[in-house]
């Protein structure tokens, strides 16, 4: 689940805000996985293009995911940017270690002035519970299992995730 974005239609472009995240069930922690709503600027004119990056980030291992909400783009023009499928990246954020990859780009347009919010992106995503024995369960091992090619050891859990809106 990503969380709304909003987006200021007028004068010069500021810093982007924070995402964060709403998981937390399955024995799974809520800063273990999670997914941000990153725009490329907040304050923009009408129809100018902001870019919104969409990106997972995780200390589990993600066998897949689904969509099962798209943002809501009312007062928006919006353009999906193609991907680059490329491999999964080790990431260091406020100083613990995710790996991460970008999920979806868009370019979103802005139809008129004032205020407007992206809403969040909702995924389901399937992590396989690490068992530890024999001395595995090294986190960073490959922590998109499936996506890249088999997980190991332990059940599947599915758990909802998203990302903050955008003001």
């Amino acid at each position: 689940r990503t969380e709304p974005l909003q987006i200021r239609i007028a004068g010069a472009p500021t810093a982007s805000g924070r995402s964060r995240s709403r998981s937390g069930d399955g024995g799974v922690a809520a800063e273990d996985l999670f997914v941000t709503a990153t725009p490329s600027k907040t304050r923009v004119y009408v129809n100018e293009p902001v870019i919104v990056e969409y990106r997972i980030f995780t200390r589990v291992d993600v066998e897949g995911f689904d969509v099962t909400q798209q943002p809501s783009t009312a007062g928006f023009w919006v353009e999906e940017l193609p991907l680059e499928r490329g491999p999964v990246e080790q990431v260091v954020r406020d100083g613990v270690q995710y790996a991460s990859r970008v999920i979806r780009r868009v370019a979103v347009f802005p139809t008129s002035a004032g205020s407007k919010t992206l809403e969040p992106m909702l995924l389901e995503v399937q992590v396989r519970r690490q068992r530890r024995s024999r001395g595995f369960g090294d986190p960073f091992g490959n922590p998109f299992g499936g996506l890249l090619g088999g997980g190991l050891f332990g059940g599947r859990v599915a758990l909802g995730v998203g990302s903050r809106p955008v003001d």
